[in-house]
């Protein structure tokens, strides 16, 4: 535990630090790590969404054109 010093008169007793803080809730470790996999995981697309319910959509990335296509094996096909 580290202990701060308040800023005040020269010579004030020491004060723990987590008796100045505001008590925070407490989590699990599988909990912190489930949050920060939450956070850093990429977005996800639902296929279909992106082709209309169709079998092909046209995704843009500078400039350059793809064609991403859903194959009657429901397999996905990115070309460009």
């Amino acid at each position: 535990m580290s202990y701060l010093r308040p800023i005040s008169e020269p010579g004030s007793p020491a004060t723990p630090a987590r008796a100045t803080e505001a008590r925070r809730p407490e989590f699990s470790r599988g909990e912190i790590l489930r949050r920060e996999a939450e956070l850093k995981a990429p977005p996800i697309h639902d296929a279909r969404e992106l082709t209309a319910g169709g079998a092909e959509a046209r995704i843009v990335l500078d400039g350059s054109v793809y064609t991403l296509r859903v194959t009657r094996l429901k397999k996905l096909i990115l070309t460009k």
